[in-house]
């Protein structure tokens, strides 16, 4: 059998794959593993008992717990090998080796996140199969009830800000699929985690993931009863290439008249206030207001927007304070203390 060998980065594959299979490849169990000495981050060993009726799963490596089932997730810890943190389920993800299958975990503190299946000790042929032996069932299953949330992430680079760990977060490289093409903005699962997924947050360029799921699939983009845009951008940023391709402000009217109870909520920060381009009045969030909001009044959906003005806080800071949002809570009234609430 082939050596579960430590990478660089630990479940990188030699030559990056993307993948999008739902049928895993098999994960054969008892495979060697070559620990080496030096690792960047803490390791966390986590050992929740194990339910009874079914064998643990254990890390066979020191592994990174990623937002995403992909390589472009943001890594939010690294698991010691022989770890055996609670599986809630398992997603269809970026190929690593031949397993196309991660783990949606829970650890010890509340966070949750997902690690690539190649890196355990599971054995297994097919979904059911995991099932069966494992009691894992598949986290985009079919749900009934709703309040499920996923999140557009723009990019990742280390200090970024996170969403909610129990998000579904959607990685640029995977919902961009270059060129401005908008083909692979739907391809979160309908549901996640035991819920239908009916609210969805974007930060910064991630404005872009919400626009192309607009324009990519309408059917799926009308799950979605509420969209929080954190400090989406300024007049520059709405004018740039990808931004003018689409109609961002007749596609979000749409939406929005499809269904009088759903909700667009825009916290704009200092990128989104803009003050260095204002109108011939003086008037600033130029970006929102030339580009996003005037289909939108001429469709007499003002109502069902409201913007929420933070006149000095940094782009990151409008994610990093209230990313809570995209997985629950009023976007009928302002978080924190603005400088001011409006609608467009």
């Amino acid at each position: 059998m082939r050596a579960k060998t430590q990478e660089n980065q630990i479940d990188r594959p030699p030559v990056p794959v993307r993948a999008r299979s739902s049928t895993p490849v098999r994960n054969h169990a008892r495979l060697t593993v070559a620990i080496v000495a030096a690792i960047a981050l803490a390791t966390v060993t986590v050992t929740p008992p194990s339910a009874a009726a079914y064998p643990a799963i254990h890390t066979t490596a020191d592994v990174n717990m990623r937002v995403a089932p992909n390589l472009s997730g943001g890594i939010i810890t690294k698991l010691a090998t022989g770890s055996t943190p609670r599986i809630r389920c398992a997603a269809p993800g970026q190929l690593i080796y031949d397993t196309s299958v991660w783990f949606y975990v829970d650890l010890d503190d509340g966070t949750r996140g997902f690690y690539s299946a190649y890196y355990s000790d599971a054995d297994y042929t097919t979904w059911a199969d995991l099932q069966t032996r494992y009691g894992i069932a598949r986290c985009d299953r079919p749900a009934s009830t709703g309040g499920g949330s996923m999140y557009y992430q723009p990019r990742y680079s280390p200090g970024d800000p996170f969403a909610p760990y129990t998000t579904y977060t959607a990685t640029k490289d995977w919902w961009a699929a270059g060129n401005c093409a908008a083909s692979s903005a739907d391809y979160w699962p309908a549901s996640f985690d035991g819920k239908i997924i009916t609210r969805a947050g974007a930060w910064s360029l991630g404005r872009l993931g919400v626009t192309y799921l607009f324009a990519a699939n309408p059917t799926r983009a009308n799950q979605l009863q509420t969209i929080i845009l954190f400090d989406p951008g300024n007049l520059a940023d709405y004018r740039s290439t990808c931004d003018q391709a689409y109609p961002q402000d007749g596609l979000m009217a749409s939406w929005l008249s499809g269904n009088s109870s759903r909700r667009l909520l825009v916290l704009a920060g200092a990128v989104t206030r803009d003050k260095d381009h204002p109108d011939s009045q003086g008037r600033l969030h130029q970006g929102i207001q030339q580009y996003l909001f005037p289909a939108i009044r001429a469709a007499g959906r003002s109502s069902q927007v409201l913007v929420c003005n933070y006149d000095s806080m940094q782009h990151p800071d409008v994610l990093r304070h209230f990313s809570h949002l995209i997985a629950s809570g009023s976007v009928t009234s302002c978080p924190g203390s603005p400088n001011a609430a409006w609608h467009p």
